[in-house]
């Protein structure tokens, strides 16, 4: 195109500055400047493209929003402060779309910092939408339906919306999906693989950093710990250090490999040479979670549920108030290629983080007797776990128990905790005694899972909790003036 009757941005460029009201709907377009320098066309509407858009050369500033329906070509200039949808007029698109070109793309004409402001991706054809070069968005990324290949291209987003098993990235090659500013949100990745939906969830209560995520069905030195998932889902942060992250996996029935058994599921976390187990609670009835915290460091997980005959015995693990400080103790069978005891301590029953390391005694089969003292218990209930860890890196978990520390002694009391049977006593103190009491359950996401009420005479109310999965929970007691929560963990 040649000059046009309008002077767009800087260097004296012309072209052609299309209508700034309505919408407007067209099939393919080719922008091509020849061999004319900063030649734009501005559009500053609703401009829905439903077939090609190839920029062979110049500029296509887009000023309102700009909707595409079919294969994204920018040997040009692509300028796109507000959103690029990947969609037609009427709703989805029902070809397969790809974005590619040499040109470059950018959310501001003068002080560029992203490829774009927004991305929403609307198909529903079966070959979905393939990025052929990486692209980045200032602001949210939202996949409503359809299928994103990134191939060897990262994605970076300011954000991202949850997908679904018909609505998600797939990473199937080196390109990953990356959030910038991961923090004490709940940042999910939706991220899966061709045949399945598998995001992760991220809490970081360290330094925000930013995070990348692959996922895909190979899994390195998979032998090492089937039965496993046949996924693993490489996270990445960019800063190195200063993470506190718990993170949710999420994966399918049809993910679990042979032998798998899913009540005995755990997070494993490769080092370059062996897996290591991190435990973690899993929940759900299709698909399938599991939580686990207290990460640091990032490289290939996966989920396992490995069911080789453990290292180590343990014959008990118990742990009392001593003074001011609180006494662990345990005591080994048997012993084989035991390299040493991590003591883990929780304040809520799920994120675990190691407070001391005991050596183990290699290969034996005398009972051996071990100890462990918390100097700096916290206040209310302390959850603590062995990590036993053998000499070839691999580690199972001990039982959890639970002991309170600096309590007002004001009666209220639940036991045993954690609890294995299907009965959980609590415990109500006298001037309770009388009133009617509502007694609810709450799980770790804050849901009520279990309500009653009681004309309490005083003692012990018996409240059944075999029907709860795995897991900590949340009891709360609400009388004449008194409220009271008590947490607990269902093993």
């Amino acid at each position: 195109f040649g000059d046009g009757s309008s002077t767009q941005g800087s260097n004296n460029a012309k072209g052609f500055a299309l209508a700034a009201s309505g919408a407007f709907v067209m099939g393919n377009v080719t922008l091509n400047a020849g061999s004319a320098v900063s030649r734009i066309v501005s559009m500053n509407s609703s401009y829905y493209i439903n077939g090609n858009l190839t920029i062979s050369s110049g500029e296509l500033r887009d000023g309102g929003s700009l909707t595409v329906g079919g294969n994204l070509v920018n040997d040009g200039i692509l300028t796109v402060p507000n959103q690029l949808s990947l969609a037609v007029y009427s709703g989805y698109a029902t070809t397969a779309q790809s974005i590619s070109g040499s040109g470059v793309f950018r959310n501001d004409p003068v002080t560029p910092t992203y490829s774009m402001g927004y991305l929403y991706v609307l198909n529903s054809s079966t070959g979905g939408v393939t990025l052929n070069v990486p692209l980045s968005t200032s602001g949210n990324f939202n996949i409503g339906q359809g299928l994103l290949y990134l191939g060897n291209n990262n994605l970076s987003v300011g954000s991202a919306s949850a997908g679904s098993a018909t609505a998600h990235v797939v990473t199937n090659g080196t390109g990953g999906l990356t959030v910038r500013g991961v923090g004490t949100g709940n940042i999910v990745f939706p991220v899966g693989t061709a045949s399945g939906y598998d995001p992760v969830t991220l809490v970081n209560t360290g330094t925000v950093d930013d995070f990348t995520v692959v996922v895909g069905a190979t899994v390195a030195d998979a032998v090492k710990i089937a039965p496993s998932l046949n996924l693993q889902w490489t996270i990445s942060e960019a800063t190195p250090g200063g993470s506190d992250v718990a993170m949710t996996l999420q994966w399918n029935a049809g993910d679990e490999g042979s032998g798998f058994d899913r009540t005995q599921a755990q997070i494993a976390h490769y080092d370059g040479a062996n897996w290591k187990d991190f435990g973690g609670t899993e929940s759900g009835a299709g698909p399938y979670t599991i939580t686990a915290g207290g990460f640091s460091t990032f490289s290939p997980y996966t989920v396992t549920s490995n069911p080789s005959p453990l290292p180590v015995k343990l014959l008990d693990f118990q742990g009392q108030v001593s003074g001011q400080t609180i006494a662990l103790s345990w005591q080994t069978a048997t012993e084989q290629n035991n390299d040493h005891f991590e003591v883990e301590r929780s304040g809520d029953g799920q994120i675990f983080t190691t407070i001391g390391t005991i050596p183990g005694h290699g290969t034996t089969d005398v009972v051996h007797s071990y100890s462990y003292a918390d100097m700096t218990p916290l206040t209310g209930l302390n959850y603590y776990r062995l990590r036993q860890v053998d000499l070839d890196g691999r580690s199972v978990y001990s039982q959890v128990v639970a002991v309170g520390f600096g309590e007002q002694a004001d009666g209220f009391r639940v036991y045993p905790n954690p609890v294995g049977a299907s009965l959980l006593h609590l415990v109500l103190p006298v001037p309770v005694s009388g009133q009617r009491v509502v007694v609810r359950v709450y799980d770790a996401a804050g849901q009520s899972v279990y309500t009653a009420s009681y004309e309490h005479p005083g003692g012990s109310v018996d409240l059944p909790v075999g029907g709860l999965g795995r897991g900590a929970y949340w009891l709360e007691i609400v009388g004449t003036g008194t409220r009271k929560v008590l947490p607990f963990i269902r093993e």
